[in-house]
């Protein structure tokens, strides 16, 4: 079975578009977006649209709002962080989880349930292709999956493909040009993603603001966290975005966000 870890940017939704003008060589069978609760809206707004385009089915899954489990946590009524990589005063970015509990554990309680596996069930190694949105540009963050059931496959790669050649790749094909996906309190994003969200969404960059400032004043913290990696607080920072600044999800650590 070949399964699109669809994320609904530019990457993974080139992929289901190559996939369905049969470019890609590939037959899809499923593809399955993890809805993390707090992506923007104009990849939910691609997504719908992208649905309509696809002859195979996308599957939405969730496993929890990961924005009302991070104002839980950081009030002091959570059980569990969810542990977005915030960075930390004095030190590199803190512990991160957020990708695998709320991407890759839903796709694959999807993908089992795809498969007519029973809980605990033992599957054949390589019962799934997992086809996954990465670029060559960040191929670096092409990991193996962690269950032998499951086999890693990056068709963009295969096709020596950046980026920017899956935006040409919509553009010559007169498609709407995908969004960039990731949750909107990320803080791998760029400082002109930031600019953007809070020129052009201030009601979601407050959103973000207020997560960064109660993981500041919640009790019991060792350390002061940022979601900005200059650890200042998001709210009053001066951004100076860069022409050529760097990609912070090659540091991701699953390689499924911002696909």
């Amino acid at each position: 079975m070949n399964i699109l870890s669809l994320g609904a940017g530019v990457q993974s939704s080139v992929v289901a578009l190559m996939a369905e003008s049969g470019e890609l060589g590939i037959k899809i069978d499923h593809a399955i977006f993890a809805d993390t609760g707090w992506e923007p809206p104009e990849v939910m707004e691609y997504l719908s649209w992208l649905e309509t385009q696809l002859s195979f089915p996308v599957h939405r899954v969730q496993h929890r709002n990961i924005y009302k489990d991070l104002l839980a946590f950081g009030a002091g009524f959570g059980k569990k962080d969810p542990y977005i990589p915030l960075f930390l005063e004095g030190g590199g970015p803190g512990k991160r989880q957020c990708t695998a509990d709320y991407k890759i554990v839903p796709i694959q309680k999807k993908v089992r349930e795809l498969l007519g596996a029973k809980p605990r069930e033992r599957l054949p190694n390589g019962s799934v292709n997992m086809l996954i949105g990465i670029s060559l540009d960040e191929i670096g963050r092409c990991k193996p999956s962690r269950q032998k059931w499951i086999w890693n496959a990056w068709p963009l790669i295969d096709r020596r493909m950046t980026r920017q050649s899956c935006l040409d790749w919509a553009a010559d094909h007169a498609l709407p040009e995908p969004p960039k996906s990731s949750c909107i309190g990320c803080p791998y994003h760029s400082e002109q993603m930031w600019v953007d969200m809070k020129r052009n969404h201030p009601r979601l960059f407050e959103q973000a603001c207020v997560v960064d400032e109660l993981f500041r004043i919640a009790d019991g913290r060792e350390k002061k966290q940022y979601m900005l990696r200059q650890c200042v607080p998001l709210r009053t920072a001066v951004f100076k975005p860069k022409k050529n600044e760097a990609n912070q999800f090659n540091n991701e650590c699953e390689g499924l966000c911002g696909v």
